[in-house]
C-alpha cells in the first residue's frame, strides 16, 4: 500500500525528476541520520511527495549538494540535506512503517507474522526516535480501524478508504503551517482514499487466489469485467478530482520544479498508476558533476 505515489516519469524533464531524486536521497540520509540506518529500509515514494508538499509550504530556502552513502560509495548523489520539511517526512515515514508492520503481525497467519515481527523487532529503537507522539496514536487508532473492517469483512470499499484517507490527511497536515494545514490534511485524505482504492484494485487477481481481504472482490466476486474496471477507474478518478480544490491553493507560484513535479504526480502519476501500469522506462545518463546549491526554492 506504502510507496504509491511517484512522478510520470515521461513528462518530468531531466532537471525535475533530478531534483526529485535529491529529495528522494535527502530523505534517506535524514533517516539513517536520526533514527539509523534500519530506517532507511523503510524509504518510500509516498514520502517524497510528502517531503515535496512540505517544502512547497515552508521555508523558501534548500540546500542541495552532494554525500556519498553506502549504496553509492564511489559516486556521490545530489541530496538536499539539513530540511524541515525532509526531516518530517522521514520521521513520519518511519512512524508509517513500523505501525503498518506491527498492524501486518496482527493480522498474519502464524508462519506469516515472523517477516513483520523481526522488521518490528529491528525499527522499535528507531519509531522512539522518530518521536512524534500524537501523529503516531493517530497512525495507530486508524489502521487498527482498517484492521477490524478487514476482520468483519466489510464489502464497502469507501469506509476502509476513508480510514486511510484520515491516517495520510494526519500525516501530511502534522505541524504544518497554520495557513495551509487545512488543505494539506484534505490532500493527505484524497490521495489516500485513492492509494487504498488503487491499490484494491491492482491486487484483486492477488486476492481471488489467497482469499486476503478485498472489497472488491466481496463486490464483485472472483472476476472483473471490462465494464466493472471502468467503474472502478472512474471512481478513483473523482476521487482525485473532489480533492483538486484543495491543492489548487497551493504556493505553486514560490517553486517552478517543486510545483511542476506536484502537479506532475497529482495529474499524472497518481491517474498513470490505474492504468496498470505503466513502467518507468531506465535511462543511461553519462557522469555528470554535481553543483552544490544554497537558495530559493528551485
Amino acid at each position: 500500500m506504502f510507496g504509491y505515489v511517484r512522478p510520470y516519469r515521461p513528462s518530468a524533464t531531466f532537471a525535475d525528476y533530478e531534483f526529485y531524486r535529491a529529495v528522494y536521497c535527502g530523505l534517506c540520509r535524514a533517516m539513517k541520520k536520526q533514527m539509523g540506518s534500519v530506517s532507511s529500509m523503510t524509504l518510500n515514494y509516498d514520502m517524497v511527495f510528502l517531503a515535496l508538499l512540505r517544502l512547497l509550504v515552508g521555508e523558501n530556502q534548500v540546500s542541495v549538494h552532494p554525500h556519498r552513502c553506502v549504496l553509492h560509495p564511489v559516486k556521490p548523489r545530489a541530496m538536499v540535506v539539513d530540511n524541515p520539511a525532509v526531516d518530517y517526512a522521514a520521521r513520519a515515514g518511519v512512524l508509517l512503517a513500523y505501525r503498518k508492520m506491527e498492524d501486518d503481525v496482527r493480522d498474519a497467519r502464524f508462519l506469516g507474522r515472523i517477516p513483520p515481527a523481526t522488521a518490528c523487532a529491528m525499527l522499535r529503537r528507531a519509531r522512539k526516535k522518530a518521536g512524534l507522539e500524537s501523529l503516531d496514536k493517530k497512525i495507530e487508532e486508524e489502521l487498527a480501524a482498517l484492521s477490524q473492517m478487514e476482520r468483519e469483512q466489510v464489502a464497502s470499499i469507501d469506509l476502509p478508504a476513508a480510514a486511510f484517507g484520515r491516517l495520510l490527511g494526519a500525516v501530511f497536515s502534522e505541524g504544518a503551517p497554520d495557513e495551509y494545514r487545512e488543505n494539506l490534511r484534505l490532500i493527505g485524505d484524497t490521495v489516500g482514499k485513492f492509494i487504498y482504492a488503487a491499490d484494491a484494485a491492482e491486487d484483486f487477481p492477488h486476492d481471488v487466489k489467497s482469499g486476503s481481504y478485498n472489497p472488491y472482490v466481496l463486490t464483485y466476486g472472483s472476476a472483473l469485467t471490462p465494464e466493472k474496471k471502468r467503474d472502478i477507474h472512474d471512481s478513483l478518478i473523482c476521487i482525485l478530482a473532489e480533492g483538486e480544490s484543495a491543492w489548487q491553493t497551493l504556493p505553486f507560484e514560490n517553486a517552478g520544479i517543486t510545483s511542476r513535479l506536484i502537479r506532475n504526480i497529482l495529474y499524472e502519476g497518481l491517474p498513470a498508476r490505474i492504468d496498470f501500469l505503466l513502467q518507468d522506462t531506465p535511462v543511461k545518463r553519462g557522469k555528470k558533476k554535481i553543483t552544490p546549491y544554497d537558495g530559493p526554492l528551485p
